[in-house]
């Protein structure tokens, strides 16, 4: 519904039946969380979702056939959201030029994810925002991150190899 402004931590946990959630007439939506390990679900829209800020730790950690995400265009924060989100392909955040910060195993283990940055220069990141190398040396960063191309984008570069230790060969920039 329209005046619905929060979705708690753990609100729909493995609901494995979930396949899609209709966000569109969520517009009052300012924080979100509550669907970790909804196995079932596939995509998610976000963009109608024009007062959310910020989706919280661990909204979608764990949904393993999880696919597209389209986000809002106002998105502040990420944080702990798309933890080990197997499936993750497209993670397209270009639009939200008011995005600040993509916090601690945010994208960890989506291996299959390209993240596509919008054209900021400032950033809060951690160590694990984009996943990470383990001690034991398996891999769990997602698989390219997009910037774009330019003065910006090669500051965002720079801040992404700096602060979240992701290798500079798959940071890729696009126009």
């Amino acid at each position: 519904p329209a005046s619905l402004t929060t979705i708690q931590t753990n609100a729909f946990q493995g609901c494995a039946k979930i396949t899609e959630v209709d966000f569109s007439a969520c517009t009052a939506l300012e924080s979100l969380a509550g669907f970790n390990e909804c196995a079932g679900l596939v995509t998610v829209d976000l963009s109608k979702c024009t007062a959310l800020k910020t989706i919280d730790s661990s909204a979608f950690s764990e949904c393993t056939a999880l696919k597209t995400v389209t986000f809002p265009v106002n998105l502040e924060k990420l944080e702990n959201a798309f933890t080990e989100c197997i499936e993750l392909e497209n993670v397209d955040l270009s639009k939200c030029v008011s995005l600040k910060e993509i916090g601690f195993k945010t994208f960890y283990n989506c291996k299959k994810a390209t993240i596509k940055l919008p054209a900021i220069t400032r950033l809060k990141l951690t160590a694990t925002s984009f996943g990470e190398i383990t001690q034991q040396g398996e891999d769990k960063l997602c698989k390219e991150i997009l910037t774009l191309k330019g003065d910006k984008g090669d500051a965002l570069k720079m801040l992404i190899k700096a602060k979240a230790k992701y290798p500079e060969e798959r940071i890729k920039t696009y126009e």
